[in-house]
């Protein structure tokens, strides 16, 4: 199988995290990088050793060298340069979360699916083989009717390193920023959105991001789910899931190197460390499914990532948290408090 020519959007963090998680696959390679910036663009492809770089996005569109591309750019732009991709026929990895909103989400999804071109949301934890096997055995039915999942994720993001963090025009915040980790392995245990949101959210006083949600989701299958984000502090990103025939805790669900499985007073261990690096996963998945003709994701569908959008747009309305030029939605019933 012939490898997957990528063109990356964007020539950040995100970007260069990319660049490394390829050279750990078998089948994707860096051909391109775009920047608004050419300087930018010169030295983001000197330095991950690119072939091509552009300050021109439709160049790259055009590019018969380019076979898919990859949106590592801010929160906002996610969807306007993945509808351009989109247009132009070029598989799309967009990196979370996969646009600002619910609305947004659908606009994108369903053309991807007019035009049948394959778009993907880049969740990395999703992929990794931890995860993959707790989710597994949460469907086996293993802990029985599941009743109670707590979760936490926390990091230190400040206004002068961070900016777009503290910037609602370019949907920031703790919540979307970081909570969307927690909110798409919540969905990918429960398949499904919740009944009742609360959430309790605290905002920066300058800029009115919010900068810690205690989260409560409750679920008509009787699960309730506890989750703490916050960007003021550093958290780990612990994970405990309850059920009738036993519990399931992980180290932490982004990284899934360890799981404990406890179930009639004895424990299971599951040691997942050594793996590759943890974004090859997705990538490769990405480009095998692209080469192989897949219309979407068989791991990550986009209806998961339509479900995971409606739960975080609930979350942010439990908190009159919108936006600009956004209208709150009764996608699910928010309650604030």
């Amino acid at each position: 199988m012939r490898k997957l020519r990528l063109g990356i959007i964007g020539a950040g963090w995100m970007a260069g995290m990319c660049c490394e998680g390829i050279a750990e696959t078998d089948h994707l390679q860096a051909e391109m990088v775009y920047a608004r910036r050419l300087s930018a663009a010169q030295e983001f492809a000197a330095r991950y050793h690119l072939p091509a770089c552009t300050d021109n996005l439709d160049e790259m569109l055009r590019s018969d060298t380019v076979d898919a591309v990859y949106i590592a750019t801010t929160n906002e732009t996610h969807l306007s340069l993945a509808l351009q991709a989109v247009e132009a026929g070029k598989p799309v990895l967009v990196e979370k979360p996969f646009t600002l909103n619910y609305k947004e989400a659908r606009q994108l999804v369903d053309a991807a699916r007019r035009q049948g071109v394959f778009v993907m949301e880049a969740m990395w934890s999703r992929f990794i083989p931890g995860m993959l096997m707790a989710a597994e055995l949460v469907r086996s039915g293993m802990f029985g009717n599941l009743s109670a999942i707590h979760m936490q994720t926390g990091c230190v993001l400040t206004p002068e390193k961070n900016g777009r963090v503290y910037d609602l025009s370019r949907g920031g915040g703790a919540l979307v920023d970081i909570g969307v980790y927690a909110l798409s392995i919540l969905e990918m245990l429960v398949s499904q959105t919740p009944a009742r949101v609360i959430n309790r959210m605290s905002r920066d006083p300058a800029s009115g991001v919010d900068i810690r949600d205690e989260l409560t989701l409750v679920y008509s299958s009787g699960v309730r789910a506890d989750i703490l984000v916050t960007c003021e502090e550093e958290r780990p990103t612990t994970l405990l899931l309850e059920g009738g025939r036993g519990s399931l805790a992980l180290d932490s669900f982004v990284q899934a190197q360890q799981l404990i499985v406890t179930q009639n007073g004895r424990t299971r261990y599951y040691d997942f460390s050594g793996n590759r690096y943890r974004y090859a996963y997705q990538l490769e998945h990405f480009a095998r499914c692209v080469l192989e003709g897949e219309a979407e994701s068989y791991i990550f569908p986009l209806d998961c990532t339509l479900r995971v959008m409606r739960t975080m747009d609930a979350c942010r309305f439990a908190a009159g948290y919108l936006f600009p030029g956004e209208e709150q939605n009764t996608v699910l019933t928010a309650d604030r408090r």
